[in-house]
């Protein structure tokens, strides 16, 4: 994504300062290869260093074949700052950043990494990206309580468990998800608030398949031949004996509870009236009208593969069958699709793209790089952390974000980084951490109804309504697409509590501290850098002409917080 496309409304007004924040660092970044890392703790296949080594061979081959230029290697500010926001979501204090920055420790990257994979905030973030792509923001799931499901799914990615016991906790647990928060997985698959088993096939075929299952809900998949509507419903037939109670949509962050088996909702997708013998069946509905019984009965049936021996006794197994193929080391759809999520997360884009459309016309760009990751993923007992590390210790993440000339237009060979923008979470925590206040209380006042319930408002509050306010990507949205508009930043740019004096500015001031060291304090605290000397002396030069230099420092604080480069991950 070229920097054109991020300028933000409005920015230019302050006294031309925006420009002098955005503008690239004189200094070339280094050329020299990322260092390596020492093997992980955990037991592994392969020390991350080494598979690292094997991905960006296969990726700079590419390259090389189709002659694109790879840029260098980002310079330490670069690269710390992008680590920090993509494995947890929070910004280096100014003390981590200068750490970091001054360390001459050749391996410092590699332990960087290893640091901030065990810091909680870890958990935290993908808890909320997961929770986040889980419940939906639909209508069903707009008062869902999310709160105790974060908190267990960041306690599970701290934890370094196995993903698939993780994923199978949540598509076989039952019981209040106020006692049991992974049963929130199979409650927010509801319609008109009761489960929708074919809901279910959606969310999990997408998730932990990579797969776009739905599309043969009512009839053969148009596209790939061989997906017949008989596949969707065999994976839906597990769950003809899911059920959900209570929590009406009036009844605003009510519990619900999930069970097997009881009387069967008069919906889409469940088997109404008696059970059929069989075991694990359900009853293709009437695409044109649910209320009309077609009397098309499907049993259960992993995709592609074979129908398990289920009976109806079994009712409280089949959740279970299904979720021990879905997660076992032999299904490759698992591990592929996990894998490949995760590098979408740091590169901006899948090596299969769309990330949740595997099939034949979709080919990965690199199919070796997948093989390796989906390989130790899988030797690794299925640790995410393992796969993390060994994506942030490639050349290929560590690259400037910097095109050359040769690679501008380059999107899929990973020539340089795409530049990712900030999700509203990630971009309020940033904003209270670089201002040094608990919560953006001015800055959000009349966002929105203040409440539980909804994508990452969990408890309300000034967090939750700054963040359906600055909501405003779709799902499956790209994460280099600049959603942001005028609304959002005019509310940031015209709230007391950006144009005040903020907590941060009074503590570099204390004890007549110079100018630069003001300056220098205000880019680490933002944008964990230092600034060039180009920046330094014309931000200095306008803090002198203030009166009051308080005033002037309050002015660059401004500037920095509303310019391209920190609301961006680059």
């Amino acid at each position: 994504m070229r920097e054109s496309r991020l300028m933000l409304p409005g920015v230019l007004a302050a006294a031309g300062l925006f420009l002098i924040a955005t503008v690239p660092r004189a200094a070339d970044p280094p050329t020299t290869d990322p260092p390596k890392s020492d093997p992980p703790k955990a037991l592994t296949s392969r020390a991350a260093a080494e598979v690292a080594a094997d991905i960006d061979r296969d990726i700079d081959k590419k390259l090389q074949d189709e002659k694109v230029p790879a840029s260098p290697v980002a310079d330490d500010a670069e690269f710390m700052r992008r680590a920090y926001l993509d494995i947890t979501g929070h910004l280096p204090t100014p003390a981590q950043a200068v750490t970091f920055l001054d360390s001459k420790d050749e391996n410092k990257r590699a332990k960087l990494i290893d640091e901030l994979l065990e810091s909680p905030n870890y958990g935290k973030h993908f808890g909320i990206i997961w929770s986040d792509l889980i419940t939906g923001r639909d209508d069903n799931n707009r008062t869902l309580r999310t709160d105790d499901f974060r908190a267990w799914l960041a306690e599970q990615f701290n934890k370094g468990r196995p993903w698939g016991e993780t994923v199978t906790d949540m598509v076989t647990a039952s019981g209040d998800i106020t006692k049991v928060p992974q049963a929130t997985f199979v409650a927010a698959n509801r319609c008109m608030n009761n489960f929708a088993p074919d809901k279910m096939v959606d969310t999990t075929t997408l998730l932990f398949m990579g797969v776009q299952l739905q599309c043969a809900q009512c009839h053969k998949h148009p596209f790939i031949a061989g997906w017949k509507q008989e596949d969707f419903w065999g994976i839906a037939a597990f769950f003809s004996q899911t059920r959900t109670a209570g929590a009406g949509m009036q009844n605003r962050g009510a519990a619900i509870t999930v069970s097997d088996g009881g009387a069967a909702p008069g919906r889409p997708g469940a088997v109404r009236g008696p059970a059929k013998p069989g075991g694990a069946v359900i009853e293709i509905p009437d695409p044109t009208d649910p209320r009309k019984r077609t009397g098309r009965m499907v049993k259960a049936k992993f995709f592609q593969g074979e129908e398990p021996q289920l009976e109806e006794k079994d009712k409280d197994k089949f959740r279970a069958t299904f979720a021990g193929w879905l997660t076992a080391p032999e299904n490759k759809f698992f591990a592929n699709a996990t894998v490949n999520r995760l590098w979408a997360h740091f590169f901006a884009r899948g090596i299969v793209n769309p990330i949740d459309d595997f099939q034949d016309a979709n080919p990965p760009t690199h199919p070796a790089v997948l093989a390796l990751l989906a390989k130790e993923f899988n030797a690794s007992g299925q640790d995410l952390k393992h796969v993390v590390r060994i994506i942030c210790n490639t050349k290929a993440y560590q690259r400037t974000s910097r095109p050359l000339s040769g690679n501008t237009e380059d999107d899929k060979l990973y020539s340089h980084l795409r530049v990712k923008v900030m999700s509203p979470e990630v971009l309020y925590d940033a904003l209270t951490q670089a201002l040094e206040v608990q919560e953006l209380r001015q800055a959000v006042r009349g966002f929105g109804p203040p409440g539980g319930g909804g994508r990452g408002a969990p408890g309300g509050g000034s967090r939750g309504e700054f963040v359906r306010f600055f909501t405003t990507k779709e799902a499956g949205d790209d994460p280099d697409e600049f959603s942001l508009g005028v609304p959002q930043f005019l509310r940031l740019m015209n709230s007391a509590q950006f144009n005040g004096r903020a907590p941060v500015v009074e503590r570099l001031m204390k004890d007549d501290t110079p100018a630069d060291k003001v300056i220098e304090g205000l880019y680490l605290a933002t944008l964990s850098r230092r600034p060039t000397e180009t920046e330094a002396k014309k931000l200095g030069d306008y803090a002198a002409k203030k009166s009051k230099p308080g005033e002037g420092y309050d002015a660059v604080l401004w500037v920095l917080l509303n310019s391209a480069e920190f609301v961006c991950v680059r």
